[in-house]
């Protein structure tokens, strides 16, 4: 598996993807191929604490079918806070987190939830992903979304 730190998104979702299809199938060894139910996840945010910082956007691939992926920004909620080290390390600009053309957070984590409603298994797996869990689970819960996941994850 991979084991240096991903600085994009875009990266995690071929290196998971690859590593996903170029292994021997299961099939191969003589027992019954078993599906990747998983989601690759990688969100970015405006700091460290999901009470004071806010998802900036949201990238995942449902590893059933990763041709089946999502990707959405958002705008800082005004009651949000950034970190300038935060914006260091994902690569937003203050002129991008504040851009209002930009889905609200509530409008992007409602989409987000239409787009897992085709999962058929909502394990997740990424680079710190009890972080993005954290952060999802409340931007959930300040969007009136009523759903939560759960603490299995890889």
């Amino acid at each position: 598996m991979y084991t240096y730190r991903y600085r994009s998104f875009s990266r995690l979702v071929v290196a998971l993807t690859f590593s996903c299809l170029e292994s021997t199938p299961l099939a191969e060894r003589g027992r019954e191929k078993e599906k990747n139910v998983m989601i690759a996840l990688d969100c970015e945010m405006s700091g460290l604490d999901p009470l004071i910082h806010s998802i900036l956007s949201i990238g995942a691939v449902d590893l059933e079918n990763p041709a089946r992926s999502f990707y959405g920004e958002c705008f800082l909620p005004e009651q949000k806070v950034f970190q300038v080290e935060a914006l260091a390390v994902n690569g937003f600009t203050e002129t991008q987190i504040n851009d209002k053309s930009k889905d609200s957070l509530k409008i992007l984590m409602t989409k987000f939830y239409e787009w897992l409603q085709g999962c058929s298994e909502k394990t997740l797996v990424g680079q710190n992903v009890s972080l993005d869990r954290a952060f999802l689970n409340t931007a959930f819960m300040e969007s009136g979304i009523p759903f939560q996941f759960h603490y299995r994850i890889v």
